[in-house]
């Protein structure tokens, strides 16, 4: 749901946009609120002919800071996602977290919510997008979704540590399995480096089904330089019959007066036995037009390079921060 900027990821907390709005009560506790809005049409290849949506999304994210003492907060934050595709469609729970943070000791959080990894690696190439819709390159697979336990080390001359754990349960016998993954990251001066490998659970969020990969290992670099921002990265799944899966891409964006462009280009092979593999070399692009602060119209596209264009996007929308 709405990807994230690179100016958007932060250590430990995720941080909210711009315009979010921000007061206090007393001198020890802080709330901040943010409202996403998006409306897009988005034109997708299938394997006959081509399929429309028109897509209206939101989100309301709610965070609360409270301040224990000069080193140590604790900060809970909830976000909710309006998808509508029919008239009074329900709400869906998106991030759910509670942490502790210090500055000597580090951010310890628990709850529903996206990996360091898969936040800060595995999407490394779509910093610069803006459709809600699938208009990027593939994203390599890090771990389940939800329930996770973070650990963020504090920052010494710019390099930290994350460990984090992913529960998923097999609720059918209650089967329980543990994912993990572990992330040395560097975050100084405009330059951000992240190696990272995670061990998937046994099962995926949804109950029985197996984890088809195993392992992930993936490293990602970014750079900033005015109004110029570039990334890389390089990532490798490994399947539970021992098949890879390798991933290697860069990506560039700029923005120049209220346009901000953006491009991304991936090759992934695929083995599909121990002597067979494909290759895809896909490729996304987008250019955005800031009307206001905080309203953006904008139109993406993509290629995944995959037989008669299958899974390719086309996306034109507008969306607004307040």
């Amino acid at each position: 749901m709405f990807k994230k900027t690179l100016a958007a990821v932060a250590v430990g907390m995720v941080a909210f946009g711009a315009q979010a709005a921000e007061f206090k009560i007393g001198n020890d506790l802080a709330f901040q609120a943010n409202f996403d809005l998006l409306a897009e049409i988005a034109n997708k290849k299938e394997s006959v002919g081509f399929s429309n949506n028109l897509l209206g999304a939101g989100q309301i994210q709610l965070r609360a800071t409270k301040t224990l003492s000069p080193d140590l907060s604790v900060t809970g934050q909830i976000e909710v996602d309006f998808d509508p595709s029919v008239n009074n469609a329900p709400a869906l729970a998106d991030d759910s977290r509670i942490g502790l943070s210090s500055k000597s000791m580090g951010t310890f959080t628990v709850g529903q919510f996206d990996s360091f990894m898969e936040d800060n690696i595995a999407e490394i190439l779509g910093f610069w997008g803006h459709a809600e819709s699938g208009a990027y390159v593939a994203e390599p697979t890090t771990g389940n979704d939800g329930r996770h336990i973070h650990y963020v080390s504090p920052k010494m001359a710019g390099f930290f540590g994350v460990i984090g754990m992913n529960l998923s349960t097999q609720t059918s016998n209650t089967e329980q399995s543990l994912g993990t993954s572990y992330v040395l990251g560097y975050d100084l001066n405009g330059l951000k480096v992240f190696f990272g490998q995670s061990n998937l659970p046994k099962y995926t969020d949804v109950a029985g089904t197996l984890n088809t990969v195993k392992t992930a290992t993936g490293l990602s670099a970014s750079y900033k330089f005015g109004d110029t921002t570039v990334a890389a990265s390089g990532f490798t799944t490994k399947t539970l019959t021992a098949l890879d899966t390798n991933y290697a891409g860069i990506a560039v964006s700029h923005v120049m007066g209220p346009f901000d462009f953006g491009v991304s280009f991936q090759n992934v092979t695929t083995n599909t036995s121990a002597t067979v593999s494909t290759v895809a070399n896909q490729w996304a692009a987008g250019v955005g037009y800031t009307v206001t602060k905080g309203t953006v119209i904008y139109f993406d596209v993509n290629s995944l390079g995959a037989s008669n264009n299958v899974g390719d996007f086309m996306v034109a929308g507008i969306k607004t921060t307040f």
